[in-house]
């Protein structure tokens, strides 16, 4: 929950930040109180899960340099669509679509390698958010069932598809809930995908048109895009690394 938090809020944070030098610490602020408030009824309500079951990549998730490289892969991952951006298309975007804008200077002289240091907070965040489940375990419960999962202990359910016995139903059910078909570690990576994903996409463009004065919605979500498309490259590469199967 804690880097989940973190992930939806730091490219907002950022934002603000660069383009209009709002000042670090009522972000800093900000971004802990929101933490606080998400995580700390989550932390102390919750009932801790014992079901899970070590898996031959266990030992990835405990091994420091392990840690610090996947980390810094993800991260990687988040850097070259916003530098990318940044030095082409963004820049025009924000200054039509954002009515007010302090400056588009840390957009034109954005480099790889200092971007690298800056978002490396987000890259270990999604690192521990996506590949450490997938490296720490074989049997876990969905994050989007985690009060159900913790309560009962219970596991994904992976369904079954003959295709020479399937009926039409079984068929038709396969090709649209494809996902209950894959295996645990599979469903666990498409769905922490899929809910990182959306939610990033959804909060920043969320937060940058309600929150930023002359801010239009096309503008906001070019610039929730840029984070998505992060985190779908983070994730898959985070996946490859686990030995996830699609």
């Amino acid at each position: 929950m804690l880097c989940f938090t973190l992930l939806t809020h730091i490219p907002h944070a950022y934002f603000l930040r660069i383009f209009y030098f709002l000042p670090i610490q009522p972000i800093i602020i900000g971004l802990f109180t929101t933490i606080l408030a998400n995580v700390a009824p989550f932390y102390l309500l919750r009932r801790r899960n014992t079901h899970n079951k070590p898996s031959p990549t266990h030992a990835l998730t405990k091994d420091p340099q392990i840690a610090h490289i996947t980390a810094l892969v993800a991260t990687s991952m988040y850097a070259i669509p916003v530098v990318a951006s940044m030095t082409s298309w963004l820049p025009t975007h924000l200054a039509t679509y954002f009515y007010g804008l302090r400056t588009l200077e840390p957009a034109q002289t954005a480099v790889f390698w200092s971007m690298l240091l800056t978002l490396f907070p987000i890259g270990y965040a999604a690192r521990t958010f996506i590949f450490h489940p997938l490296a720490d375990t074989t049997s876990i419960t969905l994050v989007n069932k985690a009060t159900a999962a913790y309560s009962s202990g219970r596991h994904v359910e992976v369904l079954e598809f003959d295709p020479e016995t399937a009926t039409l139903y079984q068929t038709v059910h396969k090709n649209v809930f494809w996902w209950t078909y894959l295996q645990p570690r599979t469903q666990i990576w498409v769905n922490r995908t899929a809910l990182l994903t959306g939610w990033i996409v959804a909060n920043t463009a969320f937060k940058a048109f309600m929150e930023v004065e002359g801010a239009e919605l096309p503008g906001a979500l070019g610039w929730s895009s840029v984070w998505g498309l992060g985190t779908l490259m983070a994730s898959g590469v985070l996946g490859w690394i686990a030995g996830v199967q699609v």
